[in-house]
């Protein structure tokens, strides 16, 4: 995964035994440990086969909540590993939900309603999330309660997320991907670069030619373009 011992040192990662239910049994797992103001919280336990579960009645957060903490430009990614791979490329003000949408496109956003009185009022999101179906769905759903007038947009090349592409780019290509991120798309807002074509046009040919009514006195002062 390309993760230095330092970083999960840095970030608590640990390991123990547990009972997965999807297994039905005993098995080595890693703990993501999640911590508020430094208080451990709640544990997302996660199998070799990448099942996974949460501690009973821990507290839904985002993972590395405390980034939040004096930042005033958040990243949102979409997984741990993804949080700690941000880490790893110099980006530490990096936070992930704890879980996505299914595939039906269902979204528990408990977590989020549990975190939003700590961002700064101020704050700005860079929606890094995966780039697949799911991911997309959940990016749309964030930036509509973020407001998307606050969220900028990240794509990881031809990668899915950001473990991904520092796997395969390194930190080069993690920094490359952050520095091209776009503002997100608002409806109905748009700038000279979308319109060109019709500027040209305009320019070239004019306007395009009214239609009179039939009375030249009238016509020579107003004509009307149909669907105006």
């Amino acid at each position: 995964r390309k993760i230095s011992q330092s970083i999960i040192n840095e970030f608590k990662v640990s390991e123990s035994v547990e009972f997965m239910p999807q297994t039905g049994k005993q098995e080595n797992t890693i703990q993501f440990n999640y911590f508020k103001f430094g208080e451990l919280v709640n544990i997302k336990y996660r199998d070799g086969a990448k099942h996974f579960k949460m501690f009973k009645d821990g507290e839904m957060i985002f993972y590395n909540l405390d980034a939040t903490i004096s930042n005033t430009e958040i990243i949102i990614v979409e997984g741990e590993m993804d949080v700690l791979a941000m880490a790893q490329s110099g980006y530490k003000n990096c936070i992930s939900v704890p879980n996505g949408c299914n595939d039906k496109g269902n979204i528990n956003m408990d977590y989020l309603d549990n975190c939003i009185d700590y961002f700064d009022p101020e704050c700005k999101f860079i929606l890094a999330l995966d780039n697949d179906k799911v991911g997309n769905r959940l990016k749309d759903e964030l930036a509509r309660r973020l407001g998307y007038e606050n969220c900028s947009v990240v794509t990881f090349k031809d990668c899915k997320d950001a473990n991904d592409c520092l796997i395969k780019y390194g930190i080069i290509g993690v920094a490359e991907s952050m520095e091209a991120k776009k503002d997100y798309p608002i409806e109905g807002v748009f700038n000279s670069t979308d319109i060109q074509n019709d500027i040209w046009d305009y320019y070239n040919n004019g306007l395009p030619k009214g239609c009179g009514i039939g009375i030249s006195e009238f016509d020579m002062y107003l004509k009307f373009q149909p669907g105006y």
